[in-house]
């Protein structure tokens, strides 16, 4: 928007050098005289704003006069003599300070009776808008991020000038001086008021990377300030820790504390994941008896603090002291903060089993008549009994003898703890006198 300062009064007589020039006021009209041939009048206007000075000289009718303009006493910038009869005008872009006006007539067109008149007008420029953007933060997601992380990068324009821009602007990011692609944002951008912006799925080497951002990066904002359009900041990426795993065997336990030779017995044995990682390959865990591999048994992802369960089913051992060694990750498949604790040892006292108490005897010889005749039959009945125990399942004979003779043998099987089996001989015949009669169970042992 322009303006316009206007006035007018009379010019006292104008002095005939620039030095000696009076001054005046910019914006007014003033008239003078130009007496003898050759007088010649000095203006001296001073401008306080920038702008565009319209400098007009209304002549006389049917008079000839020249206009010049300097910026200094020595410097013209502008010169206007359009002829007879016709009015000057010099129009000039100013800056803050001193200007002075010269008027002469020519060719003795002059008039010391007729006054010219002399104005100035200022056209002042309105001030241009104000714009100055500025980078403010520059936030990765992930602040101390790994080869293996995948992450954003955060950043913002702010509009730190005192007017709204309008239009359009682009903010380019680059990793280590590579473009890495510019966003480009139109409309209004307030003054006071921040703009956001995301770079998306950023991965990186090993190493120090510079993060740049420039703002206004094709120079489309014309800003009060235009060196302080980018920021750099630096984030080092470092390669991933390696996994933590350490698979420690717990424990081992017999199914049986004190298990008899030939008896079967389970043997359970429990693997942990001491490492803070979740392991999820594979590994091998091998069980060896008396330094013999009895078994080697795969398994596949363990978590962190995790146990993974194993059993040795029917196991069965001689007589004796035994040694059973787990050892886990036996094949060297996962590489662990500690490979020297992945085994246990347990030794197991077999016991002889204990032999089964039987015991047999002969509890009664009974013969069916307490004084028989000689020459007249009669039976001997006699009765085993096992005090043993135990029941016994196998087979035993039982024989009868008299005087020493063979008279009777009978065999049998299975007879309980405490049971009895009752045997007879019939029809015993003998002779007068005293006889033995003696009976022996077991015979065969």
């Amino acid at each position: 928007m322009f303006f316009v300062l206007c006035s007018s009064f009379a010019l006292a007589d104008a002095n005939d050098v620039c030095s000696g020039a009076s001054t005046m006021t910019v914006g007014t009209s003033n008239h003078g005289l130009i007496n003898p041939q050759g007088d010649i009048d000095w203006g001296k206007w001073y401008v306080s704003s920038p702008g565009r000075l319209t400098v007009t000289l209304d002549v006389p009718s049917s008079k000839d006069y020249s206009l010049a303009v300097y910026s200094s006493c020595s410097q013209r910038v502008c010169l206007s003599g359009r002829g007879t009869g016709l009015d000057e005008t010099c129009v000039i872009d100013v800056q803050p300070g001193y200007y002075y006006t010269k008027v002469w007539g020519d060719y003795n067109q002059w008039s010391d009776y007729y006054r010219h008149y002399i104005a100035t007008r200022l056209e002042v420029a309105p001030e241009p808008d104000r714009y100055d953007f500025v980078v403010g933060s520059i936030q990765p997601t992930i602040s101390n991020p790994t080869t293996e992380d995948s992450f954003n990068i955060n950043y913002d324009v702010r509009n730190n000038g005192p007017d709204d821009f309008y239009g359009s602007f682009g903010t380019t990011l680059y990793i280590d001086g590579v473009n890495k692609g510019t966003i480009t944002r139109s409309g209004s951008f307030n003054s006071g008021t921040t703009q956001s912006f995301t770079k998306y799925g950023v991965q990186l080497s090993a190493g120090s990377h510079s993060i740049r951002v420039v703002a206004d990066s094709s120079n489309q904002a014309d800003e009060t300030n235009e060196g302080n359009n980018e920021k750099t900041i630096y984030i080092s990426v470092s390669a991933p820790a390696p996994p933590q795993y350490d698979l420690v065997v717990e424990r081992i336990t017999p199914s049986i504390q004190f298990p008899t030779a030939g008896v079967p017995f389970n043997i359970d044995y429990v693997v942990r994941n001491n490492g803070q990682d979740r392991y999820t390959g594979s590994f091998r865990t091998t069980m060896y008896i008396d330094g013999n591999i009895d078994s080697s048994v795969p398994r596949t992802d363990i978590s962190a603090g995790g146990t993974e369960m194993f059993t040795k089913y029917n196991v069965p051992l001689t007589e004796g002291r035994h040694l059973i060694r787990i050892i886990t990750d036996s094949s060297n498949e996962v590489s662990e903060t500690n490979e020297y604790n992945n085994e246990r040892t347990l030794y197991i006292d077999v016991v002889a089993p204990e032999l089964p108490e039987y015991d047999l005897i002969l509890e009664s010889i009974t013969p069916s008549i307490q004084f028989p005749i000689a020459g007249e039959p009669f039976d001997i009945d006699f009765i085993v009994k096992n005090t043993g125990s135990d029941g016994y399942p196998g087979s035993f004979t039982t024989q009868l003898y008299i005087d020493d003779v063979l008279k009777a043998t009978s065999p049998r099987t299975d007879i309980s703890s405490g049971g009895t089996e009752a045997f007879t001989r019939r029809d015993v015949v003998l002779t007068e006198g005293r006889h033995l009669a003696r009976v022996l169970t077991d015979t065969g042992d």
